[in-house]
């Protein structure tokens, strides 16, 4: 029941607080498609992650790819599926790759940035990170 109030909750707050949000999209090419990053930078996003969408196979494949710029470490508190991770430092460079179970944080020294993904994306965050364009545009 509290996990219903709580979801509830952060519905409405995302609601009023999305008109002064600075998340933006940025949409890329893949071998398949167009897929999509967004880039988190107010707090209930940054804090929210992937619980912004609820998850689901046919979500799963729409869900964006999630960017977080300047930060250290992701947590995975309010979820019940494990997210792909990767940590990058300010040039773009792959500092770690791994599986960020439920329940758990996970930190990086010297990390700039993270991404974060179903995975069932994780094919598209590969060919995200080897888009230097797509990139060079989320680091500036």
């Amino acid at each position: 029941m509290f996990v219903l109030w709580l979801k509830g909750f952060f519905g409405y707050i995302l609601k009023w607080s999305g008109s002064i949000s600075t998340d933006r999209w940025v949409f890329f090419r893949t071998a398949v498609g167009e897929s999509s990053v967004l880039e988190l930078n107010s707090f209930w996003g940054r804090f929210l992650g992937i619980k912004l969408y609820d998850y689901s196979e046919q979500i799963a494949k729409q869900s964006p790819i999630l960017f977080f710029p300047r930060t250290r470490a992701l947590h995975q508190l309010f979820s019940n599926y494990p997210l792909v991770v990767v940590f990058i430092d300010y040039q773009g460079k792959v500092l770690r790759q791994d599986c960020l179970r439920v329940g758990r944080v996970m930190m990086q020294k010297g990390a700039w940035g993270a991404f974060e993904c179903l995975p069932e994306q994780k094919w598209q965050l590969l060919e995200l990170l080897d888009n230097e364009k797509t990139m060079r545009q989320l680091l500036n």
